[in-house]
């Protein structure tokens, strides 16, 4: 028998081929259940191990920028700081927000009268800096820790008298409303009661209080001083926090996690192994050539099985990826995110490696029929 033999049969339709690919996916039984399980873990595994750690990162964050690790308070003890220019820093890219800070006299509330307050004259900056929304000429801001423990609630309305001892110039003549909200960020100094006022042209204030992104919080801390510049004494920046608690670098540590590139070696691995199989199975192959399979059938067809294994894998390892994520403390919004990603890239690297393996190569017949 002559090896042309082999081939006289008419060649595979297309739709044949992805026919029998799918058909070889389905019954595959234990070959096809192995790669299915390996599939899935190698996307839920890393995927939802990424998402925890960003969604820890996150929270790290929030917890920095809350208790006021982003801020830095911009003094100069001889000359004080443009009250202005401090308001206006607010517009350059990079800053959250910018108030400038000076403690007034101590007051008295008329709600409980007896118990005298700080008072902090700032700047309009101060509702932004502090994530809050403008009320009214007439509104200021109450630290939650002095609004507690003298029994006011938010939105009530207030008179300021002077403490005994004090004069009271600087205090408003109209009774207020204010706004009860966290201010430790600022510092347990200028706790109390914050009243908003516009700074003339040449005012000073004691401190500039900025909200630094995290990003650039180095480079625009070392360019505060010549962006306020008082023209005599020495302007110093420090941070708000002092212990070094939240000294964290979170965006280099977000683009630095260890985790973001694993989708490249997963798919890799994955399909070498899938090469591996087909290698194994080279005797299946060798037949289908017998049947009239020509290298490019027998890619389709092993494409197609491929293909079916991947999306029943992929989608299998995506849900519960997602799930555990969100069992171990990430973020729907994070898992849903980093696990897709993880599960997109793993599955185009894997299918680019199985494509690339079994590309057309030109070998005899009579070398794949050996496989047999």
């Amino acid at each position: 028998m002559r090896t042309d033999d082999f081939t006289a049969a008419r060649p595979w339709r297309p739709t044949v081929a992805m026919g029998e690919g799918y058909r070889a996916a389905l019954a595959g039984r234990w070959l096809s259940g192995i790669a299915l399980l390996l599939i899935c873990w190698t996307i839920a595994v890393p995927g939802a191990a990424d998402a925890v750690t960003v969604t820890r990162l996150a929270a790290a964050e929030e917890s920095f920028i809350g208790a006021g690790g982003n801020v830095v308070l911009v003094a100069n003890k001889e000359a004080g700081v443009p009250a202005l220019g401090c308001d206006r820093l607010v517009t350059a890219a990079g800053i959250r927000g910018a108030a400038a800070l000076t403690r007034l006299d101590p007051a008295t509330i008329s709600a409980a009268p007896g118990g005298d307050i700080g008072v902090v004259s700032t700047t309009a900056g101060i509702w932004g800096l502090l994530g809050l929304t403008p009320r009214q000429a007439t509104g200021a801001i109450l630290s939650s820790s002095v609004a507690d423990r003298l029994g006011l609630r938010d939105g009530d309305w207030v008179d300021l008298g002077p403490a005994p001892g004090t004069a009271g110039t600087d205090l408003p003549a109209v009774p207020i409303r204010i706004t009860v909200t966290d201010t430790s960020r600022l510092g347990e100094e200028y706790a109390g009661i914050l009243l908003p006022v516009v700074p003339g042209t040449g005012t000073t204030a004691e401190v500039c209080a900025v909200a630094i992104e995290p990003a650039g919080f180095a480079a625009l801390k070392r360019a505060l001083p010549a962006v306020l510049p008082s023209g005599s004494g020495q302007t110093v920046v420090g941070d708000r926090l002092v212990t070094g608690r939240f000294g964290a670098d979170y965006s280099g540590e977000y683009r630095g996690r260890p985790l973001q590139w694993a989708w490249t070696v997963a798919g890799a691995l994955l399909g070498l192994v899938w090469l591996l199989v087909q290698w194994v199975r080279r005797s299946a192959d060798a037949l289908y050539t017998t049947l009239g399979a020509d290298r490019l059938t027998r890619l389709l067809l092993r494409g197609t099985e491929w293909m079916v294994l991947a999306v029943l894998g992929g989608l299998w390892g995506m849900a519960l990826g997602v799930t555990t994520a969100v069992v171990f403390g990430a973020s729907f919004e994070h898992a849903v995110t980093y696990v897709l990603r993880h599960g997109a890239g793993t599955l185009l690297t894997a299918t680019a490696v199985v494509l690339l393996g079994q590309a057309p190569r030109s070998r005899s017949l009579l070398n794949e029929l050996k496989d047999r």
